[in-house]
């Protein structure tokens, strides 16, 4: 093989792979979009029923956004060929889900409401940094950064309900931009 055409199929097999990272990158934020979608929704719920009983709705919440986001990974690997992997979302789920409700109990159980009320914000955007290393996806660890700005911010300020709705809201907003930024 002449060197010319080693060259060229080097560039093409690079090309290649940073196209299915990009598809990768671009696939996560299907789920991104929806969890966005979910914490937008559990901002008057946590209101109504209180943080201390919002477990159930994020457990619903993240089984529902995994379910549509692999229907939608499904259908993108028939169209396109390339399947997008769920495994990750799901670990950061589960991570997110055990970890939050470990700190919101604990929490509770030492009289620390800071960390009922801010703990499982800042395991959310812990697991999500986890996430974003194994996309190494920039955008999505600045985000991640400032949702776990946000949270301590929050816990500083407010307390009760209203500060889980609120950083509901932010993360809801944060998720949002980070999702248009790894779509393109």
């Amino acid at each position: 093989m002449d060197p010319l055409s080693a060259e060229l199929a080097l560039t093409e097999a690079a090309a290649a792979r940073r196209r299915v990272k990009s598809a990768a990158r671009a696939a996560m934020a299907v789920p991104l979009r929806l969890l966005a979608v979910a914490w937008i929704v559990l901002c008057p719920t946590v209101l109504v029923v209180g943080r201390n009983h919002l477990a159930p709705f994020v457990g619903l919440s993240l089984l529902a956004v995994t379910a549509v986001a692999w229907r939608r990974y499904e259908r993108i690997a028939g169209m396109t060929g390339i399947r997008a992997r769920l495994w990750p979302w799901i670990a950061v789920a589960l991570a997110a889900l055990a970890g939050g409700a470990a700190a919101s109990r604990g929490g509770t159980q030492y009289g620390l409401p800071w960390l009922n009320e801010g703990g499982p914000f800042v395991v959310n955007a812990l697991a999500l940094a986890c996430l974003s290393w194994l996309l190494r996806s920039r955008a999505l660890a600045v985000g991640t950064a400032v949702m776990a700005a946000i949270s301590l911010a929050v816990a500083a300020t407010m307390n009760g309900d209203p500060a889980v709705a609120t950083q509901l809201a932010a993360y809801a907003t944060v998720l949002l931009v980070v999702s248009e930024m790894m779509s393109r």
